[in-house]
C-alpha cells in the first residue's frame, strides 16, 4: 500500500506545533527549501525569546534595515557606533523584521545592551539608548502582525515606547501585559493614553496581564484597565499581580466572561464577588496573597474548573475557596504556613468532599497532618511535595515525616515528584526507600532531589528491583558531583535500569 504524500500545510501545522522550541527548528531549518520557508518566520517571530545565545546577530540584522539618516546618526561624531558588525549580514534571504509578532520593549532593551558590550568598544550610555530608538522606530514601521506585546513601565524613559496606533487596530493583536515599576507622571498619562487606545479599538484579545499596578499609577490607570477588560469578548486569560490591594473590581460582579479559562489574582480584596458566575466556564484558578469573599455562598459552583492553586491567602479565604465545588478538579496546590492541625483536617475534608477527584495534588506543609490523610484521596495519581525549610521542626524529625507519607499513600498513586523537597539528607532517602511498600503502591515514576552516594546504594537498588511496575526515574544530582566512587553507584544504577527496562535521566541541579 502507498503511503499519502503529506501537503504543504500539514508539513506547517506539524512544524507550528515546535513554535517554542528553538532548538528543534534551528535543527531542521536546513531540511529542504520548504521547511526553511516555514521555519523562518517562526523563529522571528520572537527573536529575543531565548536569545541570549544570538542576541549579537539579532541586533546586528536589525541594524541592516535602519534608514541611512539613522545610520549616520549612529556613526556620527556624537554616537561613534561601530556598524561594522553588521557587514556579514548585507545580503539576507528573507526580510526577517518583517515577521516579527511579540514585541517587548524590556527584551529588547536587554538583548541591545548585550550587543553593545560585545560590540562596540567605547562606553557610551547614549549610544545604547540612540540603538534602541533607533530600531524600535524601525520595527513600528514595519512590522504589521504583532500578535502579543509586553509593555515595562519604568522610570528609564527611554525604554517607555511610542507603540504606533495602527498596533492597536490590529485584528491579530491577542496579549498584551502590562508591569508597572514607575511612579512617573508622564509615563502614568502615556500609559492611560495608550490603553484607552486599545480598549476603544480592539476587543478581540484573549490574554491580559497586569503586574505591580503601584498607587502612584492607579488614579490614571484604574478605569483605563477596567474599560480594556470589559470591552474584551474573546478574553480567556487574565492575570492580576497587585492590582489593587485595597479594593477588587465591582465589574467582577457584573459582566460575565463566557471565554475565561484561566485567572490568575495575585493580591486582592474581595468583597462578595462571585467568581464562579462572572467566568461560569474557568478552568484555571489562582488566587495568592488575598483575602476577602471570591465566591457568594449560594452559587459557588465552578463546574469547569480542572486546576486549583491557594498560596499565601488568608484562611477565611481557602476555606471559602474549598466549599467551591467541581468534580472536574484534577490539580490541586496548597502553600500556607503555620496552619493548625484542626484547621488543615478541616481542609482536607473540604477538599475530598467538594473536589473527589483530584489526581494531582502539591502541598506544602509544617506538620504530619497532610501526611495521615493522603489515603482519602481515592484516585491520587500524582504527588508532588515541597519541603519546609522555613518551618519550625522541632515538634518532630524528617524521617518521620517521610515515614508518615509513605505509609499513607493511596493504592492509585503513579507518580511520586519530592523534587522540590528541602532536605534531602542521605538518611532521610534510606529511611523512604526502607519503608516504601512497592507490592501496594504501584509506583510508575519516581523524582528525587537526591545525589547517589555510596551508602544509597544498597537500598536504592533493592527499591529499583521490588518496584516491579517501575517505568521512570529521575534523580537531581549536584555539580560537585564527580567522585569516582559516586560515579561508579551512577552506572551500577543506570545498569539496573537498563536491565529493568527502566527510563533513567540523573539531571544535575
Amino acid at each position: 500500500m502507498k503511503l499519502a504524500k503529506l501537503t504543504n500545510d500539514c508539513f506547517l501545522e506539524i512544524i507550528k506545533n515546535f513554535e517554542y522550541d528553538h532548538h528543534t527548528l534551528y535543527n531542521c531549518l536546513l531540511v529542504n527549501r520548504l521547511f526553511c520557508r516555514f521555519i523562518v518566520p517562526l523563529l522571528w517571530a520572537n527573536p529575543f525569546y531565548n536569545s541570549s545565545k544570538y542576541s549579537i546577530n539579532v541586533i546586528s540584522i536589525f541594524l541592516i534595515y535602519l534608514d541611512e539618516n539613522k545610520k549616520h546618526k549612529l556613526t556620527s561624531n556624537k554616537y561613534q557606533a561601530d556598524l561594522s558588525c553588521t557587514h556579514i549580514f548585507q545580503k539576507t534571504l528573507f526580510e526577517y523584521a518583517d515577521f516579527l509578532e511579540t514585541y517587548s520593549n524590556f527584551e529588547i532593551r536587554n538583548v541591545i545592551s548585550s550587543w553593545y558590550q560585545y560590540t562596540q568598544d567605547i562606553s557610551k550610555p547614549s549610544l545604547e539608548i540612540a540603538t534602541l530608538m533607533a530600531i524600535q522606530s524601525m520595527l513600528f514601521r514595519r512590522c504589521k502582525r504583532i500578535k502579543k506585546f509586553y509593555i515595562l513601565v519604568a522610570e528609564d524613559s527611554s525604554s517607555f515606547p511610542l507603540i504606533p496606533v495602527s498596533w492597536y487596530f490590529s485584528s491579530e493583536l491577542k496579549e498584551c501585559e502590562f508591569k508597572f515599576i514607575s511612579s512617573n507622571s508622564r509615563h502614568c498619562m502615556n500609559v492611560y493614553n495608550y490603553i484607552n487606545l486599545i480598549s476603544i479599538s480592539n476587543k478581540r484579545i484573549q490574554t491580559i496581564r497586569i503586574m505591580n499596578c503601584n498607587e502612584a499609577m492607579q488614579p490614571y490607570c484604574r478605569e483605563p484597565l477596567l474599560n480594556l477588560i470589559s470591552a474584551q469578548t474573546e478574553l480567556k486569560e487574565l492575570e492580576l499581580i497587585y492590582y489593587f490591594p485595597f479594593n477588587f473590581t465591582p465589574f467582577m460582579r457584573q459582566k460575565k466572561f463566557q471565554n475565561f479559562r484561566k485567572l490568575i489574582l495575585d493580591g486582592i480584596k474581595f468583597d462578595k464577588d462571585n467568581l464562579a458566575n462572572c467566568a461560569p466556564n474557568l478552568e484555571n484558578l489562582l488566587i495568592k496573597n488575598s483575602f476577602g469573599n471570591p465566591f457568594e455562598e449560594s452559587k459557588n459552583n465552578l463546574h469547569n474548573l480542572q486546576r486549583l492553586e491557594l498560596e499565601g491567602n488568608e484562611i477565611g479565604l481557602n476555606r471559602i475557596v474549598l466549599k467551591a465545588k467541581s468534580e472536574s478538579l484534577k490539580f490541586f496546590r496548597i502553600k500556607k504556613r503555620e496552619l493548625s492541625i484542626e484547621v488543615k483536617e478541616e481542609f482536607i475534608l473540604l477538599l475530598s468532599q467538594n473536589y473527589p477527584n483530584i489526581t494531582t495534588l502539591s502541598y506544602i506543609t509544617d506538620n504530619l497532618i497532610f501526611s495521615s490523610t493522603l489515603k482519602i484521596f481515592k484516585k491520587l495519581y500524582k504527588l508532588q511535595i515541597e519541603g519546609f525549610a522555613y518551618y519550625d521542626l522541632t515538634s518532630y524529625n524528617n524521617q518521620d515525616y517521610l515515614r508518615a507519607i509513605v505509609r499513607n499513600l493511596p493504592n492509585s498513586l503513579k507518580i511520586l515528584d519530592l523534587l522540590n523537597f528541602d532536605d534531602y539528607s542521605h538518611e532521610n532517602l534510606n529511611c523512604f526507600l526502607q519503608d516504601f511498600d512497592v507490592v501496594r503502591v504501584k509506583l510508575e515514576v519516581l523524582i528525587l532531589p537526591f545525589d547517589i552516594e555510596i551508602d544509597l546504594l544498597p537500598n536504592l537498588k533493592i527499591f529499583i528491583e521490588n518496584a516491579k511496575y517501575l517505568r521512570h526515574i529521575e534523580i537531581l544530582r549536584s555539580e560537585n558531583y564527580n567522585t569516582e566512587k559516586q560515579k561508579d553507584s551512577e552506572r551500577e544504577i543506570i545498569e539496573l535500569c537498563r536491565v529493568r527496562n527502566i527510563k533513567c535521566i540523573l539531571n544535575y541541579q
